[in-house]
Formats: C-alpha cells, sequence, structure tokens
C-alpha cells in the first residue's frame, strides 16, 4: 500500500507545508493555481545570475523500511533540478536532470 508521507504534495493548499526559498533576491518561488498537471504547481525561477530556488518539507522514516520518492517536473531553459535528501544531518544528492 503506497502511503504519500508529504503534505500537500499536490500543492492544492498553495504553500501550506512547504518551505521556499531562494539563494539570490532575483530568483523566485510560487505557487500559481493553473501551471501544474493537476491545476497546482510549485514554480521556481532561476535569473540569469544563477543562484537557486528551493522548496523543502520534513518528513520522519523509519529505519530498515524502502521508500520511493515520485514526482513531475518541467523545466525551460539550461535549468538543471536536484533532489536533495539530509539524512541524519548528512545530505545526499541525486544527479541533476
Amino acid at each position: 500500500m503506497n502511503v504519500n508521507l508529504f503534505r500537500n504534495s499536490t500543492f492544492n493548499l498553495g504553500q501550506k507545508y512547504w518551505n521556499a526559498s531562494t539563494t539570490i533576491p532575483e530568483n523566485s518561488v510560487s505557487f500559481p493555481n493553473n501551471e501544474g498537471n493537476s491545476g497546482r504547481c510549485a514554480k521556481m525561477i532561476v535569473s540569469e545570475k544563477k543562484g537557486m530556488s528551493y522548496i523543502s518539507q520534513s518528513i520522519r522514516l523509519e529505519g530498515g523500511k524502502e521508500y520511493t520518492i515520485s514526482f513531475d517536473i518541467k523545466r525551460s531553459g539550461n535549468v538543471d533540478f536536484w533532489i536533495q535528501l539530509n539524512m541524519n544531518g548528512k545530505y545526499q544528492f541525486g544527479s541533476p536532470s
């Protein structure tokens, strides 16, 4: 049985339960109503000055269990998308898109 551990994973409640930030003021994060596959999404814009835009959410996982993360992503331009996991204070990185 699959259980979604993320709260507001479809962004139907906008930013609720998500932390959103950027590393430089020229970048942005928004939660528009009509740009995702099912309506809402998280939209991150990275300017020509680079930097990062990101969203995050903390969830508790149990040791010894197997977990799968899946999501839809759309990108435009020369921008990479990364997954970053923090497990017990150690960061694990996924490959860029």
